[in-house]
């Protein structure tokens, strides 16, 4: 039998993004421009524009008061989001994202699916880095299921 191997406990405290600010604030104001240059007649899709923005922005952080401030990790493997007014022990979901411009975190807690884009400016860079060495390389042990196809006694 092998032992569970303990990880060291890391915990990120999360702020929402400047450069996703700025990425949408970008988009947003390229898009009316050219909306105003090319279709001048339809400049009533303006305000649906910057309303698109505002929900972009709200699910980085901005603006939001349920986001979540933090993840931390325990030693056994265990995630926990910390929200304004909640804990919740989450569950990994096997499609998390990991590349070194941003992560995406996709997690399952009490039946919900929540996923949470963290880029460079999102977190401290160590807890940050502790925590894609987290998602690319601990593997919660497998649910024993029983095999589609029996074998013969």
């Amino acid at each position: 039998m092998h032992k569970a191997r303990l990880l060291p406990p890391f915990a990120l405290q999360l702020r929402p993004s400047r450069i996703f600010l700025i990425l949408v604030l970008c988009v947003l104001a390229l898009s009316a421009v050219l909306l105003m240059l090319y279709q001048p007649r339809m400049w009533a899709l303006i305000p649906l524009q910057c309303l698109l923005g505002w929900f972009a922005l709200r699910t980085n952080g901005w603006g939001n008061s349920h986001r979540v401030l933090r993840i931390e990790v325990d030693a056994h493997g265990r995630m926990w989001w910390l929200q304004t007014d909640q804990v919740m022990q989450v569950q990994l979901r096997d499609h998390c994202f990991v590349s070194p411009l941003f992560v995406i975190v996709n997690v399952t807690a009490a039946g919900r699916h929540h996923r949470c884009l963290l880029l460079p400016d999102s977190a401290d860079q160590e807890a940050l880095r502790q925590l894609r060495v987290y998602l690319l390389w601990f593997h919660p042990e497998a649910e024993r299921d029983t095999p589609a196809v029996l074998e013969k006694p």
